[in-house]
């Protein structure tokens, strides 16, 4: 059986409440004492529980008492709403948000100690209420809340804002404006307006929290009204700035005006809104005039000392979508005319010829240009990744083709120069130099830039084989260095690095016939010392002389004395003897006198020339030709050389083979060393061909490889598709075109690897 409680009228209650929420809203006593406090929710308690409690039945009211102290409440919240309203009336305008800020928070404040007071409303006639689905209401928090809104703030709502937005002008125009009572006040407008959500309604226990209000739109109309008055106002100063002001001006003015709008915004509006407003600055003051912004960055380009309004362009750039899109176009054709006008400078007005290109100035020039870019994209640019990839192809560009290099082998062949005049000098600077390392990262970072790598490492190689056996490598620190660079950013460097390993072991397999012969076991000792360099055929770009040179014997049987050591050690091997390498010294001895101060420093050629003069003091061309087996052409070469260096005497003829050579008895050498080992230009040339001609060979090759490896996998392709595939594969190493990969294509159908399975380009693999 339901118990009944004994009913209590309003009447006789409402008294006690309303005083004790008077007291709470006015604050005219902050020390209410406990039994007061406690009397009042009892009177609430008795009011809402005088009916029986009965069980929750969908659709049907509940019939507990509630409803008349709630409508009580709403009309003493809106009675104080409206009391605040009008003495609001009466403030003066510079200090209404300050007389707002102050009520709203005892009002707040008041509210919450009021909803407590009424916890018993809250817990059991609210919540059943909003249970059955009744619209219209709410917790007594909320109740209150929402009247202070309709009350209040919208009555006052225009006069509210007007007042803000010139509190925003003043400060936007330079002016002080405080910033806290706006922070207040924004607060409470955001808590107003955005308090509840449009879901569907949620409680919260006794918290007061619900989300059951749909009234949101006043959140949104200060939004409104703070966009309007933006967009107002920086467009009247945008369009001002342009038309009085430079775009230097003008992108200046922009810069302070977004630091300050920005700045002032945190201090008093939320992150929500603080943002849009400044998506709205950065369209009006950026999107809108965005042109200014492409045209003044290229002109920066062009200006030393441009890093501080570069960055500033950059930094405004990045506040809009695709802001820095054009900019990247630009800055890589920037980039590639300096790269271009560097190269321009290090050709002569009348070669054409890459031998004979400054290659010095090649390599410092291009190498100072991309360091140059890079700095700037991480000083001024940020190290933006479309900006490091806008200097890596303009880099790519100005150094494999520009007007010093007419082909895919001319840029590594100066480099590789640049590498041999840097590292085969008379003194070369050590690693620990700041000077020479910055040489050797400026060459990695062309090696890295490099479209055909295959090309500088075979260069370079046939260069290092060459500074590497006259001991031209005086410091192997550095060749260590530049090889260990180059294998980070390309893997096929192993012939490299197995060079100066083989020379380590010539020097150990040196030690070891030093050893051998100090034992005896020679069969005749050669009376000078000898160095012999055992190198691996393998890993060097070396090839066998021609056929025919007849080397003095004294060299012939040192050279066997270290073949027989050398099988002893290792029998089964071959040794092939590289006499257009060997080098030697001869001490003179002319006139009366024998000298042995000095030295002349020869080719194994030039030693077998002079040596035959120990027998005779006058010799015909064509003897000398026939006792040593030179090529007549190099025979001419090297004999010429000893003329100008007044070694020996010529006899006037017209044909080259009827002259007579002599010794000139009177040579006197104005140094203790003369080296007469230079290379000939004919020399040189046939081996730059040659290292063109191998260049061409290992990349036929490779293109062969690769095709095959496709085409096996695949088994049918079209041609345009395996064209690509190749070339995507290779271009690590060289960037093959398409009349190469043509060419290898006939080549493998002729051998029979691949075939054409009909005439729409379609190749097949023939297993």
């Amino acid at each position: 059986m339901a118990a009944y409680h004994i009913h209590v009228d309003l009447e006789s209650c409402w008294p006690a409440i309303e005083r004790c929420l008077r007291t709470i809203f006015n604050q005219v006593d902050a020390s209410m004492d406990l039994q007061t406090y406690m009397d009042c929710y009892a009177a609430v308690h008795r009011h809402c529980s005088s009916y029986p409690r009965l069980p929750f039945i969908r659709g049907v009211t509940s019939s507990l008492s509630g409803a008349d102290l709630y409508s009580r409440l709403a009309s003493f919240a809106k009675e104080l709403s409206e009391d605040a309203q009008a003495t609001a009336q009466t403030v003066p305008r510079d200090r209404l948000l300050d007389f707002y800020n102050e009520r709203w928070n005892r009002f707040v404040f008041s509210s919450k100690a009021g909803h407590h007071l009424l916890r018993y409303l809250n817990r059991h006639w609210v919540r059943r209420e909003l249970a059955e689905g009744r619209k219209n209401v709410f917790f007594v928090v909320d109740l209150f809340l929402r009247e202070w809104r309709v009350s209040l703030l919208d009555s006052m709502e225009e006069q509210l804002s007007a007042l803000l937005l010139d509190l925003m002008q003043q400060q936007r125009n330079g002016e002080y404006v405080q910033q806290l009572p706006r922070k207040d006040f924004m607060r409470s407008v955001m808590t107003l307006g955005y308090y509840w959500d449009t879901s569907s309604p949620e409680t919260n226990g006794d918290s007061g929290s619900t989300s059951s209000l749909t009234e949101n739109s006043l959140a949104r109309r200060w939004e409104n009204m703070f966009h309007v008055s933006t967009r107002e106002y920086y467009t009247k100063v945008s369009n001002e700035s342009l038309a009085t002001g430079s775009a230097e001006d003008y992108i200046n003015m922009v810069d302070k005006c977004l630091a300050a709008e920005q700045r002032n915004t945190e201090l008093f509006l939320p992150d929500y809104l603080r943002l849009s407003i400044l998506s709205i600055c950065y369209q009006i003051l950026i999107s809108d005039h965005i042109d200014v912004y492409h045209t003044r960055f290229v002109e920066l380009l062009d200006l030393e000392d441009c890093l501080p309004q570069l960055k500033q362009s950059y930094h405004l750039l990045t506040k809009v979508e695709g802001g820095l899109v054009p900019c990247y176009d630009a800055f890589e054709k920037h980039i590639r005319q300096r790269g271009l006008s560097a190269a321009e400078q290090a050709v002569s007005e009348n070669s054409g010829d890459v031998a004979v290109i400054d290659h010095i100035a090649f390599v410092s020039g291009l190498s100072e240009t991309i360091k140059q870019a890079q700095n700037l994209v991480r000083d001024a640019l940020c190290g933006d990744t479309n900006f490091i990839r806008a200097v890596s192809r303009a880099s790519s560009q100005f150094l494999n083709w520009n007007d010093a290099c007419r082909n895919d082998t001319d840029a590594p062949e100066l480099v590789a120069r640049y590498v041999e005049a840097l590292v085969a000098s008379p003194s070369p600077s050590a690693l620990s130099d700041p000077a020479m390392l910055s040489q050797l990262q400026d060459i990695i970072l062309l090696f890295t830039h490099l479209e055909n790598k295959d090309a500088f490492i075979t260069i370079y190689g046939r260069m290092l084989a060459k500074r590497l056996i006259r001991g031209l490598a005086t410091l192997e620190e550095n060749e260590r260095y530049l090889i260990y660079k180059l294998r980070e950013v390309y893997d096929h460097t192993g012939r490299l690095k197995q060079m100066l390993l083989d020379m380590e072991v010539a020097k150990d397999l040196q030690e070891s016939f030093n050893n051998w012969s100090a034992d005896g076991q020679q069969a005749r000792e050669p009376g000078f010392p000898t160095s012999f360099r055992l190198l691996s055929s393998a890993h060097w770009p070396l090839h066998l002389p021609a056929a025919g040179f007849q080397a003095p014997q004294i060299l012939l049987e040192t050279n066997a004395n270290f073949e027989r050591f050398y099988h002893e050690e290792h029998p089964g091997r071959r040794i092939s003897w590289l006499w257009q390498l060997s080098h030697g010294e001869l001490r003179i001895a002319t006139g009366d006198g024998y000298d042995s101060s000095h030295i002349l420093c020869v080719s194994a050629y030039q030693m077998a020339i002079l040596m035959l003069f120990n027998q005779e003091q006058a010799l015909p061309f064509e003897a000398i030709e026939a006792k040593t087996g030179i090529p007549s052409e190099t025979l001419v070469v090297l004999l010429n050389r000893f003329v100008r260096a007044k070694i020996l005497r010529m006899a006037d003829s017209e044909q080259a083979k009827t002259r007579i050579y002599s010794v000139n008895q009177s040579f006197k050498p104005s140094k203790r060393r003369v080296d007469l080992r230079g290379t000939l230009k004919t020399q040189k040339a046939a081996e730059l061909q040659e290292a063109r001609q191998k260049i061409k060979e290992d990349q036929s090759l490779l293109l062969q490889a690769a095709i095959v490896r496709i085409m096996k996998s695949r088994r049918k392709m079209m041609y345009q598709e395996l064209a690509m595939e190749v070339v995507g594969q290779l271009k690590p190493r060289f960037s093959p075109d398409t009349v190469a990969i043509k060419r290898c294509v006939d080549l493998l159908i002729d051998k029979e690897f691949l075939q054409r399975l009909d005439d729409d380009g379609c190749i097949g693999y023939l297993a």
